[in-house]
């Protein structure tokens, strides 16, 4: 069957960047449209056609069958932020799978819970209480300017010495 699951946008206020702007894939189908054509149809016609560029239209279109969204406003308040999971966690009770989109990807040193732009990060307390609902995680991590096979083996073993999760898998 289908798995439920859980979308957290993890939304920001915006702030006029270019961040997001990467959609040249949606005009190479012979490229991508193999891996999933119905998911690339469906992006395509909302951001390419009809030019809505918004998380609704995953939604309103139900372009991830099975899945709920939670679409929370996330600031970089340290309180509010920790409202925020409580909630996200309560309404994502007995899912399969939980998906998190930070603007930027896991947490890093220099941008502390409740500093300016935390709100880009999910901090690594945060999703820990999924694996021991049996849950599984996907955590968009966007690429850093360095190595990829580096930064992945870093970021693999972070997740392993950080979470309970035993499989970590990158793609």
């Amino acid at each position: 069957g289908t798995l439920s699951s859980m979308i957290c946008w993890m939304l920001t206020e915006d702030d006029d960047r270019p961040d997001g702007g990467k959609l040249d894939y949606l005009l190479k189908p012979d490229t991508w449209r193999g891996y999933d054509d119905e998911l690339f149809d469906a992006l395509r016609v909302a951001v390419v056609v009809k030019r809505e560029r918004s998380v609704r239209v995953a939604k309103e279109k139900d372009i991830i069958p099975g899945a709920d969204y939670y679409e929370t406003l996330l600031t970089d308040d340290k309180i509010e932020r920790a409202e925020y999971f409580s909630q996200f966690l309560q309404e994502a009770h007995g899912k399969d799978l939980y998906f998190f989109d930070p603007d930027n990807g896991m947490e890093v040193p220099t941008v502390p819970v409740g500093r300016k732009n935390s709100s880009k990060y999910l901090y690594w307390q945060e999703p820990k209480g999924i694996h021991a609902k049996g849950a599984s995680a996907l955590i968009y991590q966007h690429f850093p300017h360095v190595k990829r096979d580096a930064f992945i083996a870093r970021m693999v073993a972070e997740f392993q010495k950080r979470t309970a999760f035993e499989d970590i898998i990158s793609f």
